[in-house]
């Protein structure tokens, strides 16, 4: 990836999904059952060379396992848990997984604000050297800075926030995400005067290369008196003669940076990771999880990364993951099937453990009606309230378990449950009214007709 290309990046995003139709991925296929303590975990990977429907995947794995609490690292970087909280009149479940992507975003973001600043140092480090001598050289040093500088971390958050949002669409693929990156760019350049009405039919109209060449040195006439604020015609003159020989000016600026004491630092110690490895052409592809060092992946990249992500550079692999639940979920942001009872989540991620993580997630609530009736008459505990009973249930210890267990054995449909659970405390430790024995209570004083699964 050269400078030119990388800088133009969120520009990109919406032509990257074309690009990659036919290239060679893996599909997912994922189905969960869970029981009791332990979930049930098919996986079946499925290799395509390509998206030409005479070409059938290959299975490529196939496993089927039980797991209890946690599980992961069959989707190529994802972790999960499972956690189910049983009790005598039914259960409470939760299913969390991470599908690739970093965790930490925090930490992303403000690596990608310090990779901006140290690209935007050298930028101006650079200008200097170019343009230092100028009469004017201080407005242009001012608007690379000040402006650029936030800018750049302003349109980067952008691509973020529609990274967030891609991997939040997890019914089916969406990309409108690359779109409204776009459209809130666009919105957030012209806002800040970088595009005018004026440019936006030169910048979106084929023509000549001589001529197209002419219309955007005027473009960057424009701009450069716009934003920086010069007024020296020569000046402008030269900086826009370097914007159009583009690749002069790239190798300018990568030689600069290749001079410079800190990026020799870098390549220095890669070279001492790989003695074995020799130096690769600046134009080689970078496949490594530790490449060698470029101006590119050294500088340029890290400062684009919520750019990079957002256009899923790289093959991307296509995800289907089904839940088998026997109740409606509390909480998902999966696709719930009332008819087949499943939870799906349907989603496509690059090969890489960059961007935003994908995520699935379910929380439901299954009552136990024999267990309910034969103590209640009927069912008394759904939804929130079976929720709250479970977690209650699942906090007490050896000895209130004992006692609470040789307490329900009381309570029958026949007997006065309501003055038997208003009677109840526990014989040691806290003298409260137990909070299980409440929300029993208050079930039963509830009218069935009133009652749902929340």
């Amino acid at each position: 990836m050269n400078l030119g290309r990388t800088a133009v990046l969120a520009a990109m995003a919406a032509g990257a999904a074309t690009m990659l139709v036919g290239c060679p991925h893996d599909e997912y296929s994922v189905e969960l059952w869970p029981k009791g303590q332990e979930i049930r975990r098919h996986v079946v990977v499925r290799h395509g060379e390509n998206a030409d429907s005479a070409n059938v995947p290959t299975t490529t794995s196939d496993t089927d396992k039980a797991h209890r609490d946690q599980f992961g690292g069959d989707l190529g970087g994802n972790s999960g848990r499972y956690w189910n909280y049983p009790s005598e009149f039914g259960s409470a479940s939760a299913y969390l997984e991470r599908i690739r992507g970093i965790e930490d975003q925090a930490t992303a973001l403000e690596d990608q604000n310090k990779a901006i600043d140290r690209l935007a140092d050298f930028v101006l480090a650079w200008s200097k050297k170019q343009f230092g001598k100028e009469r004017e050289y201080a407005k242009l040093a001012d608007a690379i800075d000040k402006q650029a500088r936030k800018d750049l971390k302003n349109v980067m958050l952008l691509a973020w926030m529609a990274d967030v949002g891609k991997r939040f669409a997890t019914t089916g693929p969406d990309d409108r995400a690359a779109q409204i990156a776009m459209a809130r760019a666009a919105h957030y350049l012209i806002e800040h005067d970088y595009i005018t009405q004026s440019d936006v039919p030169l910048l979106t109209t084929s023509q000549p290369d001589g001529e197209k060449a002419e219309a955007i040195k005027a473009f960057g006439h424009r701009l450069l008196a716009r934003k920086a604020g010069l007024t020296d015609k020569a000046f402008i003159e030269r900086l826009a003669a370097m914007v159009g020989d583009w690749e002069k000016t790239q190798k300018s600026f990568e030689d600069f940076v290749a001079d410079n004491s800190e990026f020799k630092k870098a390549h220095k110690a890669w070279a001492k990771r790989h003695p074995d490895k020799k130096p690769a052409p600046a134009t080689a592809p970078q496949t490594d999880e530790d490449p060698e060092p470029t101006v590119s992946n050294w500088l340029i990249e890290p400062a684009f990364a919520s750019a990079v992500n957002l256009i899923d550079l790289g093959t991307p692999d296509d995800f289907a993951i089904t839940l088998h639940v026997p109740v409606k979920p509390w909480f998902t942001d999966g696709e719930w099937n009332e008819a087949a009872r499943t939870v799906t989540w349907k989603f496509t991620f690059p090969k890489t453990e960059k961007g935003v993580p994908a995520a699935c997630h379910a929380v439901w609530m299954a009552p136990d009606e024999k267990g309910q009736t034969e103590k209640f008459g009927r069912v008394v505990l759904t939804g929130n309230e079976l929720m709250s009973y479970c977690m209650w249930r699942n906090s007490l210890t050896n000895a209130e378990a004992a006692e609470w267990t040789k307490f329900l054995a009381t309570l029958k449909p026949a007997a006065d449950n309501t003055a038997l659970l208003e009677a109840f405390r526990f014989s040691a430790g806290a003298k409260g009214w137990p909070e299980g024995a409440v929300l029993l209570r208050n079930a039963l004083l509830t009218p069935t007709t009133t009652r749902g699964e929340e």
